[in-house]
């Protein structure tokens, strides 16, 4: 996981936080992006507007930094459900690092998902993004690799 600066269509650019490698079914699964990853989705369950029907399957992922990279396990199907709830395609039940694009809206079918959990939290901490390390519950052991992007 790391911090990046990408540029957006109409110019300018924009701050998120991005996975090293592939997070999901058959992905690269380091612990660091695991974590951060499965702590989007505990911050996306108790967000206000969090889809309904998705929150048992937010509430089944946890927060952990381990995924065993196969079908069924909680984060992928956590992913599965957001790809195919927002029209993300494709639908492979991975989060993939977003590499040499333009920030696309998070509603975007064509859009990195990682768009769409940076959003979340946005939206959840709008006084403390990007400094997830100041939000609620955050999941201290990330603190290493995002607390001296501010220093």
């Amino acid at each position: 996981m790391h911090a990046e600066l990408t540029t957006m269509p109409q110019g300018g650019l924009i701050f998120f936080w991005n996975v090293d490698g592939a997070v999901g079914l058959n992905g690269v699964n380091q612990w660091d992006d695991v974590l951060f990853i499965s702590w989007c989705f505990y911050k996306f369950a108790r967000l206000a507007q969090a889809p309904q029907d998705l929150r048992p399957v937010f509430e089944d992922v946890g927060l952990s930094d381990r995924c065993d990279g196969r079908e069924g396990h909680p984060l992928i199907t956590a992913i599965k459900a957001v790809q195919q709830k927002y029209g993300h395609r494709p639908v492979d039940g991975r989060v993939s690092p977003a590499k040499g694009v333009f920030y696309t809206d998070h509603y975007d079918q064509r859009a990195y998902l990682i768009f769409r959990l940076n959003s979340v939290l946005r939206v959840a901490h709008p006084d403390k993004y990007p400094r997830i390390d100041m939000m609620p519950d955050f999941a201290w052991r990330l603190g290493k690799i995002v607390k001296p992007v501010f220093i």
